[in-house]
């Protein structure tokens, strides 16, 4: 006991001892210093600091006291922000308000003209721009590009047109910059408003009791799309983004669009609608309006963690029973097990709220018509009609597949779990039913994976890919035993 205790106060000693060298360090230097890590390192020997552990475990101790900014970890070890250290935490300001800014005319670079005009109307940031505005730290640049994704405040463009037209070099890359984007009453943002309040939609609003800070909706925006485009790899889906409004892709029969509601400046407005068959709306499938609304409210509620603690929210339905210019919203929650009254003698009607958004019906989207008869169905994803069998992985021992299952059965924010899997085979189109399934969805996925004659290698790239570099670690474990 006394020996633990012993070995404890050594290390908060070279712990402290360390931190005064890394400040005795810096206090010459400038706001930053791009490669602190090797000085730190260095010195972490000096300190009996001698595991990776200790160091990182030291770098995000002084990240939270808000000492230093550090986004490093252990578990991503290619990843460029293990290599920066920034020091004064007002030097990000800078660098995010070089590319978050608002420019004259006048102060636009000439031969980024065209830059400027796509960024203005349609949210897309050239990385030649974003290079020209971040010039004096080219060195770091994919670094730098790192914390803005990390801070939700772009996202690439997984699929561009110019991308497709040019030789394919990392200087034709886009970005997504929604904060960017200026008001403008476009025809197609108008065909959206009449869209948003048709009856054959799913509406749902998030309302933030009064306050909704502008840069959460656009951080949510900005993972919206990253997830959007994930579902569709293959075809390059665009999102088409508006001044505080945004078109995205769900799967082949739906899209939805996600705004600031104009008449009340503090909800978010969240409309799913189907793609019309032979010029009639159709209604949207339950499975997937669930579906996105779990996903809008883990990500606020991972934005409200992570940025925005004191920030809380309802997702609300609105009254159908109160005339138009008395509107007003209930809780979902509330309508999914009552009817909510409005005034003395009326109750409002929640059997399309319970149908779109309740548990009543778990198989709804094997008997959606967008997978029409079980032939559409492939094989491996047939347990309600007795073609699915329990047989281990061809490319994964079973023992191996069912850690990898642990892994990324669970949803992330940021959809890189097993739906980037089903989309990576061309499964995307049932997700929503593979989600109803009383199975791992992982391992329903797997089993079509050597149908596309994909090997464990091509798994393992996806891995890296949609940086799940746990689940590369761990089969690469496996493998070595």
């Amino acid at each position: 006991m006394v020996g633990c205790l012993y070995n404890y106060l050594v290390l908060i000693g070279n712990v402290y001892l360390l931190s005064f060298s890394i400040i005795f360090m810096t206090s010459k230097c400038f706001f930053y210093l791009f490669n602190l890590k090797y000085q730190v390192t260095k010195i972490s020997f000096k300190c009996h600091i001698n595991t990776n552990i200790q160091l990182f475990a030291m770098l995000h101790f002084h990240h939270d006291l808000g000492n230093i900014v550090y986004y490093g970890e252990r578990d991503t070890p290619d990843s460029a922000l293990n290599d920066i250290i920034i020091i004064i935490p007002q030097w990000l300001i800078y660098i995010f308000r070089l590319v978050i800014t608002v420019k004259n005319p006048s102060d636009q670079w000439a031969e980024f003209r065209s830059s400027w005009k796509k960024l203005d109307e349609e949210g897309l940031l050239e990385e030649r721009l974003l290079r020209r505005m971040w010039q004096k730290f080219l060195e770091k640049f994919e670094a730098l590009l790192q914390l803005m994704q990390k801070f939700d405040l772009l996202c690439v463009k997984t699929r561009s047109t110019l991308y497709k037209q040019t030789t394919g070099t990392k200087s034709d890359r886009l970005f997504y910059v929604p904060s960017l984007l200026k008001k403008n009453e476009g025809d197609e943002m108008v065909s959206l408003d009449k869209l948003a309040k048709s009856k054959n939609t799913a509406v749902f609003y998030v309302d933030f009791d009064g306050f909704l800070p502008e840069g959460l909706y656009y951080r949510l925006v900005v993972r919206i799309v990253h997830w959007s485009q994930q579902r569709k790899l293959d075809e390059g889906y665009d999102p088409r983004l508006f001044y505080q409004q945004v078109k995205v892709y769900i799967d082949q029969n739906h899209d939805a669009i996600i705004r600031i509601l104009p008449e009340k400046r503090s909800c978010i407005q969240v409309v799913i609608y189907r793609l019309k068959i032979g010029g009639k709306q159709l209604k949207p499938s339950p499975s997937v309006c669930k579906e996105l609304l779990q996903l809008i409210k883990e990500n606020l509620l991972d934005i409200g963690h992570k940025w925005m603690k004191r920030v809380d929210f309802n997702v609300c339905v609105l009254c159908n029973v109160c005339p138009e210019e008395n509107l007003h919203l209930h809780k979902l929650k509330e309508c999914l097990v009552s009817t909510p009254r409005c005034g003395l003698d009326d109750g409002m009607d929640t059997c399309k709220v319970r149908r779109l958004f309740g548990k009543d019906n778990r198989n709804q989207a094997f008997q959606d018509t967008a997978v029409q008869g079980n032939s559409n169905v492939p094989w491996f994803l047939r347990p309600l009609i007795g073609v699915y069998k329990d047989i281990p992985s061809p490319i994964l021992p079973f023992h191996i597949m069912t850690e990898v299952c642990v892994l990324l059965d669970p949803p992330q924010p940021r959809a890189n779990d097993w739906r980037s899997v089903a989309c990576k085979v061309g499964y995307d189109c049932y997700i929503s039913y593979i989600m109803n399934m009383m199975k791992s969805p992982t391992m329903c996925v797997m089993h079509g994976w050597s149908e596309k004659g994909l090997s464990m290698d091509d798994f393992k790239d996806c891995m890296t890919e949609i940086n799940r570099h746990d689940v590369v670690g761990l089969i690469e474990e496996h493998l070595k035993l």
